[in-house]
C-alpha cells in the first residue's frame, strides 16, 4: 500500500462532503447542514472544489486583511 497520494486524489480539509448532484439540486439545504463550515463537493470520488458559507468566507478575508496589515506594517 502506497502512502503516496495520486493526481487526482486529495486530502479533503474538512468535516462535511456532497457530491455535485446534491450542491447543483440543493444547495441551501446543503449550506445549511454544515453549520457554517466548508464544504468539500466530490465528484465521482473525486474533490472539485470546496463550498464555503458567506459567514466562513468573511471571517477567511478578514485574516488575510489583518496578516496582510502585519506583513506590511502600520
Amino acid at each position: 500500500m502506497s502512502s503516496e497520494v495520486g493526481v487526482d486524489e486529495h486530502i479533503i480539509l474538512g468535516d462535511y462532503c456532497t457530491c455535485t448532484k446534491r450542491m447543483n439540486s440543493e444547495p441551501t439545504e446543503v449550506l445549511n447542514e454544515c453549520d457554517g463550515n466548508a464544504i468539500a463537493v466530490l465528484s465521482k470520488n473525486t474533490l472539485v472544489y470546496y463550498a464555503v458559507p458567506i459567514g466562513l468566507f468573511e471571517k477567511m478575508l478578514a485574516a488575510y486583511d489583518a496578516s496582510l496589515f502585519n506583513l506590511i506594517g502600520s
